[in-house]
């Protein structure tokens, strides 16, 4: 990291784009960070006539060319259905697995895994293609949303952005969903061998997560070791918020009883009258767990941060071992964070009333004064703008994919 990007820490990367900012395809909902500085989008159906798209972009923010089609590849389902795509991960030996839900009904979930050159990898599942389906595990079962698509969950036919996380060590693919079931809410993860069969070792490949006397909801997850974490919310009230917790399973798909408190931390509320949610989740080069999300009480919708050992404990050293709730601005959710170095702590989101906001925080949990002067920034060039998801390159800039009201998807890059 140069002297001139410390010291501009915080500040729009004027590089990238048009002074810092670059309009997506239309329908963008996923960005991927590569190792060059490149940037990968991948976009929904925008009318059933067309396929989803993927799209390179250079480490400037212009279309690269020599990616697919100018820059494009089209990937034309066979299946007739309107895939919605979420969750994206690069391989270390190169191509990408995308997960997402079938639109318009509730019952599937697809993962695609890519070649380098975006050309379906045939030799995963069928055509490059998995299906999983609701059905296969129950016949009242419905996928929903664990985060956007909350407030129209009521509906059956809601489906949500799944969850993935790929383990390089074990050739494993984890996918995690929430669920309707028979009134309830639940959670899901699926494992998956290299080649898209179902990992059976893993609990016969799939395990519930749930509760007696609550609801869950997934909300992030993570590869640890040789086992995945999974972090979500138990609640019993009408809202999405409660007791957020992060709980770890093996490879055999059991709870890790080391883990935590018998396999699970929960996150301290530290007030009888507030809840909280956790909707991202991070590792460091020590399997240290970063998890961001927010809370509310009395009204008041706070930043949510904290950092646990990689055995579960709250780190002592991170805010004396409990979560930040941050209110340096209205209506605050940290919806994405990471590891900047292993020195740093990265949060992206949005608040009052809708601008996107990125904050940089020291490791004993201070924001830090030296990324743009107050330890966070806003922009607001585009107003009442939604988060759809943040990374970090691997040169420390920081990329997040927003959305307006009226439907144009954009990427504003920081210097980190």
């Amino acid at each position: 990291m140069n002297q001139e990007s410390i010291k501009s820490a915080g500040t729009l990367d004027l590089s990238f784009g048009t002074n810092g900012v670059v309009i997506m395809p239309k329908g963008a909902t996923e960005i991927l960070a590569l190792t060059d500085n490149k940037l990968l989008v991948i976009t929904e159906w925008v009318s059933t006539a067309l396929p989803y798209r993927v799209v390179r972009f250079t480490e400037a923010g212009v279309l690269d060319t020599s990616f697919g089609n100018g820059g494009v590849v089209e990937i034309p389902f066979e299946l007739g259905i309107n895939f919605y795509p979420g969750k994206m991960c690069a391989l270390q030996e190169g191509g990408y697995l995308i997960t997402g839900a079938r639109k318009g009904a509730s019952d599937k979930l697809f993962v695609v895994r890519l070649l380098e050159d975006g050309a379906l990898d045939a030799a995963f599942g069928e055509a490059g293609v998995v299906t999983l389906r609701a059905l296969d595990i129950g016949e009242n079962t419905k996928f929903f949303g664990s985060t956007d698509d909350w407030k129209t969950v009521g509906d059956a036919d809601v489906v949500g952005t799944p969850l993935m996380a790929v383990s390089e060590r074990n050739a494993k693919i984890y996918v995690g969903a929430s669920l309707l079931s028979d009134n309830a809410f639940k959670g899901i993860v699926f494992c998956l061998n290299d080649d898209g069969s179902m990992d059976t070792n893993f609990n016969g490949g799939h395990v519930f997560i749930e509760a007696p006397d609550a609801h869950v909801s997934l909300g992030s997850m993570a590869v640890q070791g040789d086992g995945v974490l999974v972090g979500g919310v138990g609640f019993v009230s009408n809202g999405p918020e409660g007791d957020a917790f992060v709980t770890r399973y093996d490879r055999t798909g059991m709870i890790d009883n080391l883990f935590g408190n018998g396999g699970t931390t929960r996150i301290p509320n530290g007030h009888v009258d507030r809840r909280s949610r956790l909707v991202s989740m991070a590792l460091n080069r020590n399997d240290g767990i970063l998890a961001s999300g927010y809370s509310i009480k009395g009204g008041v919708v706070e930043g949510l941060i904290t950092v646990l050992d990689s055995d579960g404990t709250l780190d002592s050293s991170f805010n004396g071992g409990e979560p930040v709730q941050e209110t340096f601005l209205a209506d605050l959710i940290f919806w994405g964070c990471d590891w900047q170095q292993d020195e740093k702590l990265i949060v992206t989101g949005t608040g009052d009333g809708g601008c996107l906001v990125v904050a940089r925080f020291d490791l004993d949990g201070s924001l830090d004064l030296s990324f743009g002067g107050t330890g966070w920034t806003e922009f607001r060039d585009k107003a009442d703008s939604r988060h759809h998801k943040s990374e970090l390159t691997a040169d420390n800039k920081i990329v997040i994919l927003g959305r307006t009201p009226v439907g144009e998807e954009f990427v504003v890059r920081y210097l980190g």
